[in-house]
């Protein structure tokens, strides 16, 4: 996934404080940033609460 990819770039983040800032298992944010496995709506709005992404861009990376 694109956006979280630059997104964690841009702020110097880790897997692990994805997970911790959003929820979601580290496994799986893993598996979300090497495409093993899509997003669903749950983890895009966990994603788009957690790390202040826009829930636009996580669905248009989704659909790309």
């Amino acid at each position: 996934m694109k956006t979280l990819k630059s997104h964690m770039k841009k702020y110097g983040l880790r897997v692990r404080d994805v997970s911790q800032m959003t929820g979601i298992p580290i496994r799986t944010v893993n598996a979300h940033l090497y495409g093993e496995r899509q997003i669903g709506a749950k983890s895009a709005l966990l994603y788009a609460d957690g790390l202040g992404i826009s829930l636009e861009q996580i669905i248009k990376d989704r659909v790309a």
